[in-house]
Protein backbone atom coordinates (compact mmCIF):
# COMPACT_ATOMS: atom_id res chain seq x y z
CA UNK A 1 0.00 0.00 0.00
CA UNK A 2 1.24 2.99 -0.71
CA UNK A 3 3.04 6.00 1.90
CA UNK A 4 0.69 8.65 2.38
CA UNK A 5 3.14 11.46 2.17
CA UNK A 6 3.76 13.58 5.35
CA UNK A 7 2.87 10.72 7.38
CA UNK A 8 4.78 10.25 10.32
CA UNK A 9 6.80 7.05 10.32
CA UNK A 10 6.18 4.90 13.82
CA UNK A 11 9.39 3.43 15.38
CA UNK A 12 9.39 0.86 18.09
CA UNK A 13 10.96 1.19 21.19
CA UNK A 14 12.85 -1.20 23.22
CA UNK A 15 11.45 -2.98 26.22
CA UNK A 16 12.89 -2.07 29.97
CA UNK A 17 12.34 -4.74 32.08
CA UNK A 18 12.11 -3.58 36.06
CA UNK A 19 11.89 -5.93 39.14
CA UNK A 20 9.29 -5.51 41.14
CA UNK A 21 9.35 -4.24 44.63
CA UNK A 22 8.63 -7.80 45.73
CA UNK A 23 11.38 -9.27 43.74
CA UNK A 24 13.75 -6.42 45.12
CA UNK A 25 13.18 -7.45 49.12
CA UNK A 26 13.34 -11.13 48.56
CA UNK A 27 16.50 -10.95 46.74
CA UNK A 28 17.64 -8.93 50.35
CA UNK A 29 16.42 -11.69 52.28
CA UNK A 30 17.97 -14.34 50.36
CA UNK A 31 21.46 -12.53 50.48
CA UNK A 32 21.32 -11.96 54.25
CA UNK A 33 20.88 -15.24 55.22
CA UNK A 34 23.42 -15.74 52.95
CA UNK A 35 25.98 -13.47 55.12
CA UNK A 36 24.58 -15.00 58.21
CA UNK A 37 25.51 -18.63 57.49
CA UNK A 38 28.64 -17.93 56.28
CA UNK A 39 29.18 -15.68 59.89
CA UNK A 40 27.81 -18.41 62.09
CA UNK A 41 30.39 -21.32 60.18
CA UNK A 42 33.10 -19.19 61.23
CA UNK A 43 32.05 -18.00 64.81
CA UNK A 44 30.06 -20.34 66.09
CA UNK A 45 31.56 -23.17 68.51
CA UNK A 46 32.92 -26.39 67.01
CA UNK A 47 32.66 -29.82 68.93
CA UNK A 48 36.11 -31.39 69.30
CA UNK A 49 36.69 -35.12 70.39
CA UNK A 50 38.67 -34.78 73.97
CA UNK A 51 41.88 -34.54 73.82
CA UNK A 52 42.61 -37.83 75.95
CA UNK A 53 40.46 -40.79 76.15
CA UNK A 54 40.59 -41.75 80.07
CA UNK A 55 39.62 -39.99 82.51
CA UNK A 56 41.36 -36.93 83.69
CA UNK A 57 42.68 -37.59 86.85
CA UNK A 58 44.05 -41.17 85.53
CA UNK A 59 45.32 -39.29 82.65
CA UNK A 60 47.61 -37.26 85.38
CA UNK A 61 48.80 -39.78 86.95
CA UNK A 62 49.76 -42.31 83.89
CA UNK A 63 53.12 -39.95 82.98
CA UNK A 64 53.91 -40.66 87.38
CA UNK A 65 53.03 -44.57 86.76
CA UNK A 66 56.41 -44.56 83.42
CA UNK A 67 58.13 -42.92 85.35
CA UNK A 68 58.00 -45.48 88.42
CA UNK A 69 58.24 -47.88 85.70
CA UNK A 70 61.53 -47.20 84.23
CA UNK A 71 62.79 -46.84 87.54
CA UNK A 72 62.02 -50.13 88.96
CA UNK A 73 63.26 -51.91 85.98
CA UNK A 74 66.43 -50.45 86.24
CA UNK A 75 66.50 -51.31 89.95
CA UNK A 76 65.01 -54.75 89.16
CA UNK A 77 68.13 -55.32 86.34
CA UNK A 78 66.85 -55.01 83.21
CA UNK A 79 69.48 -55.83 80.10
CA UNK A 80 70.74 -52.27 78.84
CA UNK A 81 68.59 -52.27 75.28
CA UNK A 82 66.63 -54.56 75.96
CA UNK A 83 63.21 -52.35 76.63
CA UNK A 84 60.82 -52.36 73.86
CA UNK A 85 57.31 -50.94 73.88
CA UNK A 86 54.04 -51.47 71.61
CA UNK A 87 50.72 -49.87 71.75
CA UNK A 88 47.37 -52.41 71.70
CA UNK A 89 43.79 -51.41 71.49
CA UNK A 90 41.52 -52.64 73.96
CA UNK A 91 37.50 -51.99 75.00
CA UNK A 92 38.85 -49.33 77.44
CA UNK A 93 41.01 -47.58 75.09
CA UNK A 94 44.90 -47.96 74.28
CA UNK A 95 47.45 -49.80 76.20
CA UNK A 96 50.90 -49.20 76.36
CA UNK A 97 52.55 -52.41 76.50
CA UNK A 98 56.50 -52.55 77.58
CA UNK A 99 59.08 -55.37 77.08
CA UNK A 100 61.84 -56.15 78.65
CA UNK A 101 64.47 -59.29 79.25
CA UNK A 102 66.57 -59.40 82.78
CA UNK A 103 70.04 -59.17 82.69
CA UNK A 104 72.31 -62.10 83.41
CA UNK A 105 71.75 -63.42 86.68
CA UNK A 106 68.37 -62.01 87.67
CA UNK A 107 65.38 -63.91 88.86
CA UNK A 108 61.90 -63.05 87.11
CA UNK A 109 60.00 -63.73 90.85
CA UNK A 110 62.10 -61.07 92.33
CA UNK A 111 61.84 -58.23 89.85
CA UNK A 112 58.33 -58.83 89.47
CA UNK A 113 58.09 -58.19 93.61
CA UNK A 114 60.03 -55.36 93.37
CA UNK A 115 58.29 -53.87 90.07
CA UNK A 116 54.68 -54.62 91.67
CA UNK A 117 55.84 -52.65 94.84
CA UNK A 118 56.87 -49.81 93.16
CA UNK A 119 53.76 -49.09 90.48
CA UNK A 120 51.41 -49.77 94.08
CA UNK A 121 53.24 -46.85 95.30
CA UNK A 122 52.34 -44.84 92.71
CA UNK A 123 48.28 -45.31 93.25
CA UNK A 124 48.37 -48.45 90.74
CA UNK A 125 46.28 -51.76 91.02
CA UNK A 126 48.52 -54.43 90.02
CA UNK A 127 47.57 -57.74 88.70
CA UNK A 128 49.41 -60.78 87.06
CA UNK A 129 48.20 -62.20 83.98
CA UNK A 130 48.71 -66.05 82.73
CA UNK A 131 51.65 -65.67 79.98
CA UNK A 132 52.97 -68.06 77.57
CA UNK A 133 56.58 -66.92 78.53
CA UNK A 134 58.31 -65.03 81.17
CA UNK A 135 56.32 -63.16 83.16
CA UNK A 136 52.86 -60.41 83.05
CA UNK A 137 51.92 -57.43 84.70
CA UNK A 138 49.04 -55.32 84.12
CA UNK A 139 48.70 -52.02 86.01
CA UNK A 140 45.27 -49.90 86.29
CA UNK A 141 44.44 -46.40 87.26
CA UNK A 142 41.08 -45.96 88.73
CA UNK A 143 39.99 -49.30 87.30
CA UNK A 144 41.40 -48.89 83.89
CA UNK A 145 44.10 -50.26 82.35
CA UNK A 146 46.73 -48.32 81.46
CA UNK A 147 49.72 -50.52 80.95
CA UNK A 148 51.26 -53.79 80.84
CA UNK A 149 54.41 -54.97 81.31
CA UNK A 150 55.77 -58.31 80.16
CA UNK A 151 59.04 -59.78 82.15
CA UNK A 152 61.01 -62.14 80.03
CA UNK A 153 64.54 -64.33 81.21
CA UNK A 154 68.09 -63.16 80.31
CA UNK A 155 68.24 -63.76 76.83
CA UNK A 156 71.67 -65.89 75.39
CA UNK A 157 73.80 -63.47 73.30
CA UNK A 158 75.77 -65.38 70.25
CA UNK A 159 78.73 -65.71 70.90
CA UNK A 160 81.34 -62.99 69.66
CA UNK A 161 82.54 -63.49 66.35
CA UNK A 162 86.14 -65.32 66.19
CA UNK A 163 88.38 -63.62 64.03
CA UNK A 164 91.24 -65.76 62.07
CA UNK A 165 94.45 -64.70 63.59
CA UNK A 166 97.11 -62.29 61.38
CA UNK A 167 99.10 -64.07 59.67
CA UNK A 168 102.83 -64.02 60.81
CA UNK A 169 105.91 -61.88 58.34
CA UNK A 170 109.06 -61.88 59.44
CA UNK A 171 111.25 -59.44 57.77
CA UNK A 172 114.50 -60.67 56.86
CA UNK A 173 117.43 -57.61 55.81
CA UNK A 174 120.69 -59.70 54.17
CA UNK A 175 124.20 -57.97 53.71
CA UNK A 176 124.66 -55.76 56.39
CA UNK A 177 127.95 -54.66 57.51
CA UNK A 178 128.88 -52.25 55.09
CA UNK A 179 127.32 -48.98 55.77
CA UNK A 180 126.21 -48.42 59.21
CA UNK A 181 123.47 -45.50 57.55
CA UNK A 182 121.62 -48.54 56.29
CA UNK A 183 120.81 -49.80 59.79
CA UNK A 184 119.87 -46.59 61.23
CA UNK A 185 116.91 -46.27 58.27
CA UNK A 186 115.91 -50.10 58.92
CA UNK A 187 115.40 -48.96 62.71
CA UNK A 188 113.57 -45.93 61.53
CA UNK A 189 110.92 -48.00 60.06
CA UNK A 190 109.69 -49.01 63.66
CA UNK A 191 108.63 -52.54 62.73
CA UNK A 192 109.80 -55.78 64.17
CA UNK A 193 112.91 -56.55 61.78
CA UNK A 194 115.80 -59.27 61.55
CA UNK A 195 118.96 -58.30 60.06
CA UNK A 196 121.81 -60.44 59.00
CA UNK A 197 125.20 -59.38 59.17
CA UNK A 198 128.14 -60.56 56.69
CA UNK A 199 131.21 -61.43 59.01
CA UNK A 200 134.78 -59.83 58.18
CA UNK A 201 132.72 -57.07 56.17
CA UNK A 202 134.20 -53.50 57.26
CA UNK A 203 131.27 -52.41 59.53
CA UNK A 204 129.65 -55.42 60.42
CA UNK A 205 130.31 -55.61 64.32
CA UNK A 206 129.64 -52.02 64.64
CA UNK A 207 126.30 -52.96 62.67
CA UNK A 208 125.53 -55.65 64.84
CA UNK A 209 126.22 -53.96 68.10
CA UNK A 210 124.10 -50.85 66.66
CA UNK A 211 121.40 -52.84 65.43
CA UNK A 212 121.14 -54.71 68.84
CA UNK A 213 121.03 -51.57 70.84
CA UNK A 214 118.29 -50.36 68.36
CA UNK A 215 116.00 -53.55 69.19
CA UNK A 216 116.94 -55.38 65.98
CA UNK A 217 117.33 -58.78 65.78
CA UNK A 218 121.02 -60.02 64.91
CA UNK A 219 121.54 -62.85 62.62
CA UNK A 220 124.92 -63.77 60.99
CA UNK A 221 125.04 -64.08 56.97
CA UNK A 222 127.15 -67.39 56.68
CA UNK A 223 128.85 -67.04 53.41
CA UNK A 224 129.03 -70.43 51.34
CA UNK A 225 130.14 -71.50 48.47
CA UNK A 226 127.72 -70.75 45.01
CA UNK A 227 127.76 -72.78 41.91
CA UNK A 228 129.71 -70.13 39.70
CA UNK A 229 132.66 -70.17 42.50
CA UNK A 230 135.41 -69.30 41.83
CA UNK A 231 133.79 -66.63 38.90
CA UNK A 232 131.24 -65.45 42.21
CA UNK A 233 132.94 -65.00 45.37
CA UNK A 234 131.22 -65.30 48.55
CA UNK A 235 133.19 -63.32 49.80
CA UNK A 236 135.46 -63.98 53.71
CA UNK A 237 135.40 -66.45 55.19
CA UNK A 238 133.50 -68.31 52.89
CA UNK A 239 132.57 -72.22 53.63
CA UNK A 240 133.95 -73.92 50.54
CA UNK A 241 133.06 -77.39 49.41
CA UNK A 242 136.78 -78.38 49.24
CA UNK A 243 137.00 -78.15 53.39
CA UNK A 244 137.21 -80.37 55.74
CA UNK A 245 134.68 -80.87 58.24
CA UNK A 246 136.89 -79.64 61.10
CA UNK A 247 137.84 -76.35 58.80
CA UNK A 248 134.54 -76.02 58.17
CA UNK A 249 133.17 -75.57 61.66
CA UNK A 250 136.74 -73.62 62.65
CA UNK A 251 135.33 -71.03 60.05
CA UNK A 252 132.09 -70.68 61.54
CA UNK A 253 133.54 -69.93 64.44
CA UNK A 254 135.69 -67.43 63.46
CA UNK A 255 132.75 -65.77 61.43
CA UNK A 256 130.09 -66.08 64.37
CA UNK A 257 132.97 -64.36 66.51
CA UNK A 258 133.21 -61.47 64.07
CA UNK A 259 129.15 -60.56 64.67
CA UNK A 260 128.35 -60.16 68.16
CA UNK A 261 124.96 -60.53 69.17
CA UNK A 262 123.96 -63.19 66.46
CA UNK A 263 121.26 -65.46 67.75
CA UNK A 264 120.86 -67.32 64.63
CA UNK A 265 122.38 -67.88 60.69
CA UNK A 266 121.09 -67.92 57.14
CA UNK A 267 123.47 -68.71 54.22
CA UNK A 268 124.80 -66.08 51.83
CA UNK A 269 124.91 -67.90 48.36
CA UNK A 270 125.64 -71.81 48.90
CA UNK A 271 123.12 -72.59 45.77
CA UNK A 272 126.64 -75.38 45.61
CA UNK A 273 127.35 -75.97 49.20
CA UNK A 274 123.78 -76.58 50.58
CA UNK A 275 122.89 -79.25 48.42
CA UNK A 276 125.37 -81.48 50.23
CA UNK A 277 124.30 -82.91 53.52
CA UNK A 278 127.75 -83.94 54.45
CA UNK A 279 129.43 -80.20 54.02
CA UNK A 280 125.95 -78.78 55.80
CA UNK A 281 126.41 -81.44 58.91
CA UNK A 282 129.41 -80.04 60.74
CA UNK A 283 127.96 -76.40 60.02
CA UNK A 284 124.86 -77.31 61.78
CA UNK A 285 126.25 -79.04 64.81
CA UNK A 286 128.19 -76.03 65.64
CA UNK A 287 125.31 -74.10 66.17
CA UNK A 288 122.88 -76.40 67.74
CA UNK A 289 125.76 -76.67 70.24
CA UNK A 290 125.52 -72.42 70.62
CA UNK A 291 122.23 -72.84 70.91
CA UNK A 292 121.38 -70.94 67.94
CA UNK A 293 119.11 -71.47 64.65
CA UNK A 294 119.30 -71.56 61.25
CA UNK A 295 117.27 -70.38 58.27
CA UNK A 296 117.86 -71.83 55.05
CA UNK A 297 117.78 -69.29 52.22
CA UNK A 298 117.17 -71.91 49.86
CA UNK A 299 119.07 -69.91 47.22
CA UNK A 300 118.70 -73.31 45.24
CA UNK A 301 115.98 -75.79 44.80
CA UNK A 302 118.15 -78.44 45.85
CA UNK A 303 119.04 -77.39 49.12
CA UNK A 304 119.64 -79.62 51.84
CA UNK A 305 119.41 -77.00 54.55
CA UNK A 306 116.12 -77.57 56.18
CA UNK A 307 116.36 -81.01 55.90
CA UNK A 308 119.52 -81.37 57.75
CA UNK A 309 118.89 -79.17 60.28
CA UNK A 310 115.41 -81.10 61.06
CA UNK A 311 117.24 -84.40 61.42
CA UNK A 312 119.53 -82.95 64.12
CA UNK A 313 116.24 -81.15 66.06
CA UNK A 314 117.84 -77.87 65.09
CA UNK A 315 115.65 -74.92 65.73
CA UNK A 316 115.05 -74.27 62.06
CA UNK A 317 113.47 -72.55 59.24
CA UNK A 318 113.11 -71.78 54.82
CA UNK A 319 112.95 -68.61 53.37
CA UNK A 320 109.65 -67.89 51.49
CA UNK A 321 109.97 -65.03 49.54
CA UNK A 322 112.72 -62.66 48.43
CA UNK A 323 111.17 -58.98 48.39
CA UNK A 324 113.93 -57.55 45.35
CA UNK A 325 115.67 -60.14 43.11
CA UNK A 326 114.49 -56.77 41.27
CA UNK A 327 115.67 -54.10 42.63
CA UNK A 328 112.56 -51.73 41.63
CA UNK A 329 109.87 -49.79 43.73
CA UNK A 330 107.51 -51.31 41.76
CA UNK A 331 108.63 -54.91 41.88
CA UNK A 332 109.51 -54.69 45.46
CA UNK A 333 105.85 -53.68 46.35
CA UNK A 334 104.48 -55.82 43.84
CA UNK A 335 106.81 -58.84 45.97
CA UNK A 336 105.29 -57.41 49.19
CA UNK A 337 101.91 -57.79 47.76
CA UNK A 338 102.74 -61.33 46.90
CA UNK A 339 104.31 -62.01 50.62
CA UNK A 340 100.75 -61.13 52.10
CA UNK A 341 98.94 -63.35 50.09
CA UNK A 342 101.25 -66.33 50.79
CA UNK A 343 100.97 -65.49 54.55
CA UNK A 344 97.88 -65.89 54.26
CA UNK A 345 97.78 -69.22 52.67
CA UNK A 346 100.56 -70.79 54.50
CA UNK A 347 99.46 -69.18 58.21
CA UNK A 348 103.68 -67.29 58.51
CA UNK A 349 106.64 -66.74 56.03
CA UNK A 350 109.92 -65.21 56.31
CA UNK A 351 111.04 -62.65 53.49
CA UNK A 352 114.39 -61.81 52.61
CA UNK A 353 114.94 -58.40 51.16
CA UNK A 354 118.45 -56.49 51.09
CA UNK A 355 119.08 -52.72 51.78
CA UNK A 356 118.67 -51.29 48.42
CA UNK A 357 117.54 -47.80 48.62
CA UNK A 358 114.11 -49.35 46.36
CA UNK A 359 113.44 -51.39 48.83
CA UNK A 360 113.74 -49.39 52.04
CA UNK A 361 111.62 -46.99 50.18
CA UNK A 362 109.22 -49.88 49.53
CA UNK A 363 109.60 -51.03 53.42
CA UNK A 364 108.70 -47.23 54.58
CA UNK A 365 105.59 -46.86 52.63
CA UNK A 366 103.81 -50.32 53.20
CA UNK A 367 104.96 -50.26 56.80
CA UNK A 368 101.55 -48.91 58.02
CA UNK A 369 99.83 -51.50 55.66
CA UNK A 370 101.49 -54.39 57.16
CA UNK A 371 100.54 -53.68 60.80
CA UNK A 372 96.81 -54.05 60.10
CA UNK A 373 97.41 -56.55 57.72
CA UNK A 374 100.18 -58.82 58.83
CA UNK A 375 101.23 -59.47 62.47
CA UNK A 376 104.96 -58.63 61.60
CA UNK A 377 107.34 -60.54 64.05
CA UNK A 378 111.21 -61.29 64.45
CA UNK A 379 112.69 -64.54 62.47
CA UNK A 380 113.09 -66.32 65.36
CA UNK A 381 109.51 -66.90 66.36
CA UNK A 382 108.66 -68.81 62.84
CA UNK A 383 111.48 -71.01 63.63
CA UNK A 384 110.89 -74.80 64.72
CA UNK A 385 110.70 -76.82 67.12
CA UNK A 386 110.10 -73.53 68.94
CA UNK A 387 113.31 -71.74 70.70
CA UNK A 388 113.96 -72.00 74.21
CA UNK A 389 114.68 -68.54 74.52
CA UNK A 390 112.91 -65.14 73.58
CA UNK A 391 115.09 -62.88 71.46
CA UNK A 392 114.10 -59.11 72.24
CA UNK A 393 111.74 -57.33 69.67
CA UNK A 394 111.63 -53.70 69.05
CA UNK A 395 108.50 -53.55 71.36
CA UNK A 396 110.09 -54.65 74.14
CA UNK A 397 110.36 -52.03 77.03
Amino acid sequence: MPRRPGAARKRKKPRRTRLSWRRWWLTALVLALLGLGILWGLYAPVARPPVYEEPLPATRALPELEQALFAALERAGVAPGSLSLSYQGGRQGELTVFKAHLAAGRSLEEAARLIRRSLERSGAQVQRLPARSGLLLEASLGGRPSLRLRLLPPRALPAPPTLPPRPRVALLVDDLGYDLQQVRALAALGIPLTVSVLPFSPYGAEAARLAHAKGLQVMLHLPMEPLAYPKMDPGPGALLSSMSPQELERRTLGALGSVPHAVGVNNHMGSRFTQEAALLLPVLATLQRRGLFFVDSKTTAASQGLATARGLGLPSARRGIFLDNQATLPAVEEQIQQMIKLARQRGSIIAIAHPHPSTLQALQKWAPILRKSVRLVLVSELVQPPLAFRVRSPTDK
